[in-house]
C-alpha cells in the first residue's frame, strides 16, 4: 500500500503541474490561445484555470511528501528536497494572493512560465534519483538473452488485437471482409516490425552494456535515453505540430519535456527497486508500469487488462471529440509501453536462449514491409489502409513513425510549418485592404443579416441534397435566393475563416495581424455606410472588430462556444422591434455553435425522443433541423416587419466538418472536402435582384460576400487582386468571370495543411504537413473520390502552393527580406 501511495502521489502532483505547464504554453500559442483560452472551448479547462490556486494549496501537503525520504537521505538529495519544499511553499502563497494562470495572456510570459513550472517539475525526479540511486544493487546479469523478444512480440501482437477490436467496434462502412482482412494484417505486420525494431535497439544497447562492470546499471539507463528520445520524437512528430509549436523554442521544449518525464520514471523505478538486487535493467527500467513486480504475471496481466479496457473505451468514445487523432495517438503511445512493460514482467523470469533468428527478425519485416508499401502504391491496397487508419490511430501512428516523408516532402513540410501560425512575437504591420476607394454613403442602402453557421455542411441541408427532410425552412428560403452550388471557404476552421471573410481577402497565416481594423474590410463598408451594427461578437471579433459603444451586442462576450441560434436571434428580434423611426440601417452578424462537435460532445450527443435521421448523423442532424425551425421564424418575422423585400439575407458557413468520413471527425487540422465545402445562400431585395446576376454554379468562396456586398451597395469598382475575393453578383457577367484554368489556394486555419483547388472546384490536392501526408481528390455534385496521386502533380501543386504563400507574405510584408521565412 505505500508503494501504491508514494506513486498516487507522484502522478497526482506532477499531473497537476504539467497540465499547468501545458495550459500556459497553450495560452504562448496564438491559435490555442485564440481558441482554447479566450474561445473557451474546453469548459473543464477553464474550471482548471479558476481554481488553480486552490488545487495547487490542496497538493501542497503532497509536495512536501515527496521531499520526505530525500530529505533523510542526506547530502545533494537533502539540499535539492528543501529547496523544493521551500519553493513550492512560496509558489503556493503567491498563487493565493495573485493567481496566475487565469489571466495569462497570448505573449512570451506564458512561455516563461511554463518553462518555470516544468522546472519545478524537474526537482522531483533529480531528487529521487539522487536519493533513491544508493538503495539498489546492481548485480551480473545470468547468462540467457531476457524478455525483450518476448515482450516485442507480443506487446505487437496485443495492440494489434486490442486495435483490431475496436477497428471491428466503430464497423467502418463499405469495406468488403477482404478489405477488412488486409487492413488488419498489414496492422499486425506494422505493429510486430515496430516492436521488434525496438527489441532490436534494446539488444544492441544491452550488449554493449554488457561490455562493463555493471551492464544493467548501464542498461537501465539506455533504457531511460531510449525513453527520452521516443518521447521527445512523439512530442515533434505527433503533439507540436497538432497545436502549432514551431521553431527553436519547441526543439529545446521538447528536449527538456522527455528527459523529465524519463527522469520521472527513472526516480519512480528506483525507489520500487530500492533494497534489492537487480540483474536486469530493462526489468527495472520498466517496473513502474507493475508497482515494482517485476516477475508477477498477475500484476502484468492487471496492468495490460485496464490499458486494453481504457485504450478501447478512449478509441471509441473519444473519437467523436478528438483533435486531428491527437489524444488517440497518445493513447496509443502509452498503451504501446504498458504493454511492453506487462508482458516484458511476465517473460522477465523465464532464461531464454540467444536466436539469431530473433535478431534478423526486425530485418526480415522491414525487408517485407517496404516491399509492401511499395506494392501498395501501384494496387488498390494504399486508400483502404488510408480509410482503415482512420478507425486504427496505433496502426496510423505506427505508419506515420515508420514512413517517414521523402527528403524533398520533408524541405517541403519545413517550409509549411515556418510560415504557419507566425508566432505572436513576431511583429508585422497591418496591410490596408482597400476593396473600393473612396467609399461614400450610398442612398436607401438595404439591410443586411448574416449568418455564418459554425460547421454547417451543405449536404444536411435539402437545397444540396434532396435526401434531406429536415430543412423546410431553408428550403424555402432558398427558392427565394440564390443557391450558391460550388461554394468554397478558403480557410478549414473558424480561426482565419471569420477574419477572411471580414477582410473579403486570404491573410497571412498569423492569430492575429492587430491592429485589424487596416485589413477589415467589410468594417470599412458598414461603418462608411452608417449601418447600426447588431452582433455576437464571439472571441475572433474581440480581436479583429474596432470596439464600439454604439453596438448592440446580441450575445455576451464569454457565451462564445455556447451561441445558441434560436435565442440570439430572438435577442435580434427583440432590438428590431425597439428601432425608432428613421433609424439607421440594420448590419447583424452572428456565428452560432449549435453544430460545433464539441458542443454537440457536450450536450451528450442527445437526439430529441421520436426523431430519426438515417442516413446521417442524428445528433448533428437533430441540431440542424432546430436551426432551420429558428431561421424560418425569423425570416417569418422580416416579413410581417415589412423587412424581408429591403434586406439582404446570407445564410452560410465557415466550414463545414468531417462526421466519421473513414473515422475522421471535426476540422482541426484537414482539408478535406467536408470540411471545405460550405453553403452560400443569399437573398436579395427585389430592386436589386432586377439589377445584377449571378451564376448558381460557378465558384465561389466565403471570401466573395465582402467585395458582393461592396458592389451590391454601389462601392464600385471593386479592385481586382488574386488575394481578394469577387463580386457574385454583377450587372453583367464579365464582371464576375474567373478564369476556367484558375487555381486556388485553401489553407487550415491552425496547421501547416495546404490546398489546392483547381479544375474549377472538381478537383481537390492537400498537402498535411501536420501529418506529412498528401492527398488527391475528385469532386463532384454528391460524391468525393480519392485520386492516385503522382510524383509530377505533387511537385507542381506543391510549388503552386509555395508561389501563393509568397505572394501572402509579400502583400503583408512579411518574408522574402521582409522578416519572414522563405
Amino acid at each position: 500500500m505505500k508503494k501504491a501511495g508514494l506513486v498516487i502521489a507522484h502522478l497526482v502532483f506532477l499531473g497537476f503541474n504539467l497540465l499547468t505547464a501545458f495550459y500556459c504554453l497553450l495560452a504562448y500559442l496564438p491559435f490555442t490561445y485564440h481558441q482554447i483560452h479566450a474561445g473557451h472551448l474546453l469548459s473543464w479547462l477553464d474550471a482548471f484555470a479558476r481554481i488553480h490556486p486552490v488545487l495547487n494549496l490542496a497538493i501542497l501537503p503532497l509536495a512536501i511528501l515527496l521531499a520526505v525520504e530525500p530529505w533523510r537521505m542526506g547530502g545533494l538529495a537533502r539540499w535539492l528536497a528543501g529547496g523544493f519544499a521551500i519553493l513550492q511553499i512560496a509558489y503556493a502563497a503567491v498563487l493565493t494572493v495573485h493567481p496566475v494562470v487565469d489571466r495569462l495572456s497570448n505573449d512570451s510570459i506564458s512561455l516563461w512560465y511554463s518553462v518555470a513550472v516544468l522546472g519545478a517539475v524537474a526537482w522531483v525526479p533529480a531528487a529521487d534519483i539522487l536519493c533513491y540511486s544508493r538503495n539498489v544493487r546492481w548485480i551480473e546479469r545470468p547468462a540467457g538473452f531476457g524478455a525483450s523478444q518476448f515482450a516485442a512480440t507480443w506487446g505487437a501482437i496485443f495492440v494489434s488485437v486490442l486495435y483490431s477490436l475496436v477497428f471491428l467496434l466503430l464497423r467502418p462502412a463499405g469495406l468488403s471482409s477482404r478489405e477488412m482482412a488486409i487492413a488488419l494484417s498489414w496492422s499486425l505486420l506494422a505493429h510486430l516490425l515496430f516492436f521488434l525494431g525496438v527489441f532490436l535497439l534494446l539488444e544492441c544497447l544491452g550488449l554493449f552494456a554488457g561490455l562493463f562492470r555493471q551492464p544493467a546499471r548501464l542498461e537501465f539507463w539506455f533504457a531511460h535515453v531510449v525513453l527520452a528520445a521516443a518521447i521527445t520524437a512523439l512530442l515533434r512528430l505527433v503533439v507540436w505540430p497538432s497545436i502549432g509549436f514551431a521553431g527553436w523554442r519547441e526543439e529545446l521544449f521538447s528536449v527538456a519535456l522527455g528527459l523529465i518525464l524519463s527522469g520521472i520514471n527513472a526516480g519512480l523505478a528506483l525507489w520500487l527497486m530500492g533494497g534489492q538486487a537487480v540483474s536486469d535493467g530493462i526489468a527495472a527500467a520498466t517496473c513502474p508500469a507493475t508497482l515494482g513486480r517485476t516477475h508477477s504475471w498477475r500484476a502484468a496481466a492487471s496492468v495490460l487488462l485496464v490499458a486494453g479496457i481504457a485504450g478501447a473505451w478512449l478509441a471509441v468514445r473519444g473519437a467523436a471529440l478528438d483533435w486531428n487523432y491527437l489524444l488517440q495517438k497518445l493513447t496509443a503511445a502509452a498503451i504501446w509501453l504498458t504493454s511492453f512493460a506487462g508482458f516484458y514482467a511476465i517473460g522477465a523470469g523465464r532464461k531464454r536462449a540467444r536466436s539469431a533468428a530473433w535478431i534478423a527478425a526486425p530485418l526480415v519485416l522491414l525487408g517485407a514491409y517496404k516491399g509492401l508499401q511499395a506494392a501498395s502504391t501501384a494496387d488498390a491496397t494504399e486508400p483502404i489502409l488510408e480509410r482503415c487508419g482512420g478507425y486504427d490511430a496505433s496502426f496510423l501512428l505506427v505508419r506515420q513513425l515508420l514512413t517517414p516523408p521523402k527528403r524533398e516532402d520533408s524541405s517541403f513540410y519545413q517550409f509549411l510549418s515556418r510560415n504557419t501560425n507566425i508566432g505572436v512575437s513576431v511583429h508585422v504591420a497591418p496591410t490596408s485592404i482597400d476593396l473600393a476607394a473612396p467609399l461614400a454613403v450610398s442612398q436607401d442602402v438595404p439591410h443586411i443579416f448574416i449568418f455564418t453557421i459554425d460547421s454547417l455542411r451543405r449536404d444536411y441541408l435539402s437545397p444540396y441534397n434532396p435526401a434531406v427532410r429536415f430543412t423546410p425552412a431553408i428550403d424555402s428560403f432558398a427558392r427565394e435566393s440564390t443557391a450558391f452550388e460550388n461554394a468554397w471557404t478558403r480557410y478549414g476552421g473558424t480561426g482565419l475563416s471569420e477574419p477572411a471573410l471580414w477582410a473579403g481577402a486570404l491573410l497571412l497565416h498569423k492569430q492575429y495581424i492587430t491592429p485589424f481594423a487596416p485589413m477589415n474590410a467589410l468594417e470599412k463598408l458598414v461603418t462608411a455606410e452608417r449601418y447600426q451594427l447588431y452582433l455576437s461578437r464571439d472571441a475572433i471579433l474581440q480581436t479583429i472588430l474596432t470596439p464600439s459603444a454604439s453596438a448592440v451586442e446580441l450575445d455576451p462576450p464569454e457565451a462564445t462556444m455556447t451561441l445558441e441560434f434560436g435565442e440570439t436571434l430572438e435577442r435580434l428580434e427583440a432590438q428590431i422591434d425597439r428601432r425608432s423611426a428613421g433609424a439607421p440601417p440594420i448590419f447583424a452578424y452572428t456565428q452560432p455553435q449549435n453544430l460545433h462537435i464539441s458542443v454537440i460532445q457536450r450536450e451528450g450527443t442527445s437526439v430529441p425522443p421520436g426523431e430519426a435521421y438515417p442516413g446521417f448523423y442524428a445528433p448533428y442532424a437533430s441540431r440542424v433541423k432546430r436551426i432551420d425551425a429558428a431561421f424560418g421564424k425569423f425570416i417569418e418575422f422580416l416579413k410581417a416587419r415589412g423587412l424581408y423585400d429591403r434586406s439582404i439575407v446570407i445564410l452560410t458557413a465557415d466550414h463545414g466538418d468531417s462526421l466519421g468520413e473513414d473515422g475522421r471527425w471535426g476540422h482541426a487540422y484537414t482539408l478535406f472536402p467536408e470540411v471545405v465545402r460550405i453553403p452560400l445562400i443569399v437573398h436579395l431585395p427585389e430592386r436589386l435582384k432586377n439589377k445584377v446576376s449571378a451564376d448558381p454554379a460557378g465558384l465561389a468562396f466565403s471570401t466573395d460576400i465582402t467585395p458582393s456586398l461592396y458592389y451590391l451597395l454601389g462601392q464600385r469598382p471593386v479592385r481586382r487582386n488574386q488575394l481578394f475575393g469577387a463580386p457574385l453578383f454583377t450587372e453583367t457577367a464579365a464582371e464576375r468571370q474567373r478564369d476556367a484554368a484558375a487555381q486556388y489556394l485553401l489553407v487550415s486555419s491552425y496547421g501547416a495543411v495546404y490546398g489546392i483547388l483547381s479544375a474549377g472546384g472538381r478537383q481537390l490536392y492537400i498537402a498535411d504537413g501536420v501529418n506529412y501526408r498528401d492527398y488527391l481528390f475528385g469532386i463532384s455534385t454528391a460524391h468525393t473520390s480519392a485520386l492516385p496521386l503522382s510524383s509530377g502533380f505533387e511537385r507542381q501543386q506543391n510549388d503552386r502552393i509555395r508561389n501563393d504563400i509568397h505572394q501572402i507574405n509579400r502583400f503583408y510584408g512579411f518574408g522574402d527580406g521582409a522578416g519572414g521565412s522563405s
